[in-house]
């Protein structure tokens, strides 16, 4: 009767030690903070700045407000990618040439931004074509980070 009585207090401590711990982990827990947007698109949606160091505009819908973000070299990235998940680094020159050439059933641009400074870090357009070869350093990455 005692090895029954000592064996449920120990197993009573572990239980609730365990529950303890079960109640700090819930308390411990972090809050998740949004830093970064990203905007799928038309290319008739954005306004593409006149430099490097501009600002990009969009335009979500028809009655939606325009959203300028600001883009600088040392933060943006253009980027064209095809369906295949090859993608070129390109100047911006290089990217609004290429939007001027697509077909807007055939692509779509994706913009990501950081939330608290409204800086653009990359600009993506995406092309159900071939990204021509031989322009800038090719990547081929099926998951995308921002910033990469």
């Amino acid at each position: 009767m005692k090895k029954t009585i000592k064996t449920f207090k120990s197993n009573a401590a572990v239980f609730a030690l365990i529950a303890g711990l079960c109640g700090l982990s819930v308390t411990a827990q972090a809050t998740l903070i949004e830093t970064h947007e990203g905007l799928e698109l038309d290319a008739a949606m954005i306004t593409l700045p006149s430099s490097e160091n501009g600002s990009l505009t969009v335009q979500q819908c028809d009655e939606c407000d325009r959203l300028r973000l600001k883009t600088s070299p040392d933060t943006t990235n253009f980027v064209i990618r095809d369906e295949s998940g090859n993608s070129e680094v390109i100047s911006l020159a290089g990217f609004a040439k290429e939007m001027r050439l697509i077909d807007n059933r055939d692509a779509m641009v994706m913009v990501f931004y950081r939330i608290d400074t409204q800086t653009v870090t990359e600009a993506q357009l995406i092309s159900k074509k071939t990204v021509a070869r031989g322009r800038a350093k090719q990547n081929k990455s099926s998951a995308w980070q921002p910033g990469q």
